[in-house]
């Protein structure tokens, strides 16, 4: 798949990826946060109309905004997500596709995302 790489070259990330997130954020460059991957890249493989796989929204660090990070994980139908594969464009910079059994990332201990949302929901209503 080389839509990582087109949308590398859009969004200008030339950069390893929290340079880049500097950028982003000074706006610099139009896109190319973490979340702007994952976002990307779950769009373009739910067109594919694959039916036999499920996506997930993951969210590590999710307690430290500073260093939070979010992805895509694709699992069989039917799987728990940390059954799935870690789908990450964002983590080798430049749009080049990291992926890994979610069981075996070295980096991440990673959450669902809506109960990451939830976490925070609580968190910010005491």
């Amino acid at each position: 798949m080389r839509d990582p790489l087109l949308w590398a070259e859009a969004w200008q990330a030339e950069d390893p990826p929290l340079i880049h997130n500097m950028k982003v954020n000074a706006g610099l460059r139009p896109r190319g946060l973490c979340k702007d991957w994952a976002d990307d890249l779950q769009a373009r493989l739910a067109r594919e109309g694959f039916r036999s796989v499920d996506w997930h929204r993951a969210i590590a660090n999710h307690d430290n905004i500073r260093i939070e990070h979010s992805t895509l994980i694709v699992s069989a139908r039917g799987a728990p997500m940390d059954a799935g594969i870690v789908l990450d464009p964002w983590r080798l910079g430049r749009g080049r596709l990291y992926y890994v059994p979610v069981r075996e990332d070295p980096k991440y201990d990673w959450w669902p995302r809506q109960q990451v949302f939830a976490w925070k929901r609580a968190r910010r209503s005491k």
